[in-house]
């Protein structure tokens, strides 16, 4: 049967920062997700940013390696700027540039006039690696042209789904989160729970923000004065470990 590391830590607040792994750790797992992309800075209807990609990498170590970290900051809308990269190194602090040194989740590209941004995994370095969702194209015709869905977040199971466009008077759908990974050893991968894209608005409100702030785009906003899209999530980094004589087995 399957035996699953015991200690996993979420760390979801924007920061460069480090930690210190316990003399007994001598393999662990790494996983980042990156932020969501920004809807477009546009005076019109605004395409959405495309959701932030998923990157994991299993790594042996020695006891008391110092881990550093970087999780990526939200990202407010209408602003046209790719969401942050997150990532992980076990060798320097620094973001990695190979698989021997961790994972790097790319933020996910910005929407550009009406056109929403691609997902993708461009970028990103990990033994397994997944695209966010794209964001959703804005309306192009009618008085009231809808912004486009935010892309949905990438999962430790998938890619990340695309959100839709937005049209005369309809607002785009957002993407769905990509699916969990399964809960095979050493690590369940089945309890990731980053966001779904935002829907985006045909009305003088806002787009609306990413759903659970980690990793999927905000929606766009529309044509109406006064409407920008929404927030766009943060990112997200995961390292387990296991605790001897705390295996628990499937």
């Amino acid at each position: 049967m399957p035996k699953f590391f015991s200690e996993t830590y979420d760390i979801t607040t924007n920061s460069y920062n480090s930690l210190v792994l316990p003399a007994y750790v001598s393999r662990v797992v790494v996983e980042a997700w990156g932020g969501g992309g920004s809807s477009a800075a546009s005076t019109g209807a605004e395409g959405a940013g495309a959701g932030g990609s998923y990157a994991r990498t299993e790594l042996l170590v020695a006891g008391g390696t110092t881990v550093y970290y970087r999780v990526a900051d939200v990202r407010a809308g209408s602003l046209g700027t790719a969401g942050d990269d997150s990532w992980v190194n076990v060798t320097a602090n620094a973001a990695p540039t190979t698989t021997s040194q961790g994972c790097l989740a790319k933020g996910g590209a910005p929407g550009s006039g009406t056109t929403g941004g691609l997902g993708s995994t461009t970028g990103c370095i990990g033994n397994v690696v997944f695209a966010g969702g794209n964001g959703g194209n804005a309306g192009t015709g009618g008085a009231t042209r809808g912004g486009g869905g935010g892309g949905g977040a990438a999962n430790s199971g998938g890619a990340g789904g695309n959100g839709t466009a937005g049209g005369n008077g309809t607002a785009g759908t957002g993407g769905t989160r990509g699916p969990a990974g399964t809960n095979t050893g050493p690590v369940d991968y089945s309890t990731a729970n980053p966001g779904a894209g935002g829907n985006g608005s045909t009305t003088t409100a806002a787009g609306s923000p990413s759903s659970n702030d980690i990793g999927s785009a905000g929606g766009g906003g529309s044509n109406q004065t006064g409407s920008n899209g929404g927030q766009s999530g943060r990112g997200m980094i995961r390292i387990s470990y296991n605790r001897p004589g705390r295996e628990s087995a499937t």
